[in-house]
Order: C-alpha cells, then sequence, then structure tokens
C-alpha cells in the first residue's frame, strides 16, 4: 500500500480499513461455525484481495487529487473514483446473490462469502476510510514516502563529499 499509495498515513489508514473488514469477515465465518476447512481456508485468503480493491482506488485518488484541502482532495476521490467503486460492489454483489439458491454448499458459502465481504468493503471504504481521510488525510507532502528518503540521500551525499574533502586534503 505504501508503494501503491506513496504516502505513509494514507497507507496506514488504508490497512487499517482493511484489518477491519478481514476481521469482521473471519469472525463470522467463525460466528457461523464452518470451521477451518480447504474452503474457509480458500475464503481466507481471498477476502484479503477483495477488501484491498475499493480502498487503494479511493487512496489513489486521494492521493492523486491536484486539491488542497482535505474536503476537496476526499470529494475529489469520491467523485472521480466513487461511482466506478459503487458500479463494481453492485455487479459483484449481484453476481453472489444466485448462489444462495446454490444446493452445493462450496457454492452457498463463497456466495454467502462474496456478499459479506463486498458489502463490507463498499461500508468501509466509502464510509470509514472516505470519512477518516477528510479528518486525518495527509495534506501537501505530509507522509509522503521520498521525504523519508530525502534526508537519507542527503545525508548519504554529505558523507560523500565530506569523503572526497578528506581524499583532496590526502593528495
Amino acid at each position: 500500500l505504501v508503494i501503491a499509495t506513496g504516502n505513509f498515513i494514507t497507507s496506514s489508514i488504508a490497512t487499517w480499513t482493511i484489518g477491519m473488514i478481514c476481521t469482521i469477515v473471519l469472525g463470522f465465518i467463525h460466528i457461523v461455525g464452518w470451521g477451518l476447512g480447504p474452503l474457509e481456508s480458500i475464503l481466507i485468503v481471498i477476502v484479503v484481495g477483495f477488501s484491498v480493491d475499493y480502498t487503494v482506488h479511493l487512496a489513489d485518488s486521494y492521493m492523486g487529487s491536484k486539491s488542497i484541502g482535505r474536503a476537496e482532495k476526499g470529494t475529489d476521490a469520491l467523485v472521480h473514483t466513487g461511482s466506478s467503486v459503487l458500479s463494481g460492489a453492485i455487479s459483484t454483489l449481484s453476481a453472489s446473490i444466485p448462489m444462495f439458491f446454490a444446493q452445493i454448499v462450496f457454492f452457498f458459502k463463497f456466495g454467502a462469502f462474496v456478499f459479506l465481504t463486498i458489502s463490507l468493503s463498499l461500508l468501509f471504504s466509502l464510509g470509514f476510510f472516505c470519512a477518516i481521510l477528510l479528518v486525518i488525510g495527509p495534506l501537501g507532502t505530509q507522509g509522503d514516502v521520498a521525504n523519508l528518503y530525502a534526508g537519507i540521500v542527503e545525508s548519504m551525499h554529505e558523507h560523500i563529499l565530506e569523503i572526497e574533502r578528506e581524499d583532496e586534503q590526502l593528495k
């Protein structure tokens, strides 16, 4: 997420959001008593992929916004990416509904899992994630990964110049 957003603040908020989605889905699996069989193991791996999608798209849109304020950046993210996120969720949710009527347990569980994960991902990405960005989202260069490396690069450059000066003095 840090690589995708280029910002450790946004990626931390996104990770927090994704973690909450995964926790609720895993709690659901436990509450309904599905145990941990081969199917559930596959579903647990898939939950991360389903949970990341919408949040990362909104994070990228927020970070790519040319606006200055949090409210404007959040609005840009929702306007430019929110409709795509909503459309993707509606199509995936619609595709999972017929699986609720399947006689084969695998398909029923998979449908319930997809429906729950996508619903939570939509709710948390458009609701929680965007709301948190509006309150504590990074502005300007706050949290930019490049800022972390800039000090290291500058320090190394100064060190190299110092070594070169010492070499010149020795000659």
